[in-house]
């Protein structure tokens, strides 16, 4: 591979991130703007929108990994970036709430399938620095998150309607189809002679325990990027826009986090890294829970943030290192189990907090983050075991 082909791989597929978090966030901006335009929609119709866009998202991760192995990649990335457009563009133009239904699954799919295939080129195109590369990749989705909130917030307060936004934020997705459109991925794929089954990788203890973990991890990081404006209403009485502010410090610091361990992971063995990461996030979830003050709590979120954001990408990575030939079909087990807790995740937080209050519920996150540290600790220790010669 030449460097400039890998150049404009490696681009491609930071472009495609940012249309990852382009695309799941502008929904969640606009939403409320959506339900007053579709007549005063309930929270549970409000709830729909996005429940129907992540089925989309779970789908499209796990049939692509399959699909990309048998066919390969890059037909499916074309795919996926097609989807994403038409599905925002569907969404703008729908005249009824069930047809807005309909195109978030469309949406999502084509986000699930990017989603599941992104992370496993540039771990073949980078096989030597596997954690630092996938730090750096996922750090893209949290720019594009941050964009995307910034970006159409800001046009929602200038007056423009979100039928307006929805087409303008496909503008990333158009240009990750189309530098894909021009560019080979065969070089960066592996051989099917080379991978392992599905069959033979869920048979091994370690992979099991990695799915869990990933489970672990989605819940964590979901459920307090969910609740955490709510948190900040309910117990303090913040009111929305400032409570809003607190989640876009809290991507920045995912933003910030995942670029620094970029630079860290040459440093530092993946899971003493995530064992920091996890220590830290610990203190943040208790700090917030517990705090009297509410700029404590908001500053612990923002921290939170900044430290978790590691957790995802370098269990990835760490990973591909234990099973190198898991193919696609691995990253979507993980990836479909990453977001499988992002369902659990807030869905807990919310169990306990309608019978114990938020702080409890909050509280209950510091223990998903108890668990992760014990077993980044425990794989920390025999890691530093010899092996057998």
């Amino acid at each position: 591979m030449t460097p400039s082909h890998r150049k404009r791989l490696l681009a491609g597929s930071y472009l495609g991130m940012v249309a990852l978090g382009t695309q799941i966030n502008t929904l969640a901006v606009c939403l409320v703007p959506i339900a007053r335009s579709f007549g005063d929609l309930t929270q549970a119709q409000m709830g729909l929108i996005a429940s129907v866009t992540f089925t989309g998202i779970v789908t499209g991760i796990l049939v692509a990994g399959p699909l990309a192995d048998r066919y390969g990649m890059r037909p499916f990335i074309i795919l996926g970036t097609l989807l994403v457009i038409i599905g925002q563009v569907l969404m703008a133009l729908a005249p009824a709430y069930r047809l807005l239904l309909s195109a978030g699954v469309v949406g999502g799919v084509g986000a699930g399938i990017l989603d599941a295939l992104f992370s496993p080129l540039v771990c073949n195109i980078c096989r030597e620095e596997r954690a630092r590369a996938l730090n750096l990749l996922h750090a893209f989705y949290s720019i594009g998150a941050v964009v995307t909130v910034a970006g159409a917030s800001w046009m929602l307060g200038c007056g423009l309607s979100w039928r307006f936004i929805f087409p303008v934020m496909t503008l990333p997705a158009l240009a990750c189809g189309a530098l894909f459109l021009g560019t080979s991925v065969a070089e960066a794929e592996a051989q099917p002679a080379e991978r392992q089954g599905i069959g033979w990788l869920v048979c091994r203890p370690l992979f099991v325990i990695l799915l869990a973990t990933m489970l672990l991890i989605g819940a964590n990081e979901l459920a307090v990027a969910q609740w955490m404006p709510a948190y900040m209403a309910g117990v303090f009485g913040w009111a929305e826009a400032p409570a809003g502010v607190v989640l876009m410090g809290f991507s920045i610091g995912m933003a910030v986090g995942r670029l620094s361990a970029s630079a860290l992971a040459r440093q530092l063995r993946p899971m003493l890294l995530v064992s920091l990461a996890a220590l830290l996030s610990l203190a943040c979830l208790a700090l917030a829970a517990l705090s009297p003050a509410a700029y404590g709590s908001a500053a612990a979120f923002v921290i939170f943030g900044l430290a978790v954001a590691t957790l995802w990408p370098s269990v990835l990575a760490y990973t591909s290192e234990h099973f190198p030939h898991g193919g696609v079909t691995m990253f979507s087990l993980l990836a479909g189990m990453g977001n499988a807790g992002g369902v659990i995740g807030p869905a807990l937080v919310g169990f306990i907090a309608d019978r114990a209050g938020l702080r409890w519920g909050m509280g209950t996150v510091a223990v998903i983050s108890a668990v992760l540290l014990a077993i980044f600790i425990w794989r920390t220790r025999v890691d530093r075991r010899p092996r057998p010669i």
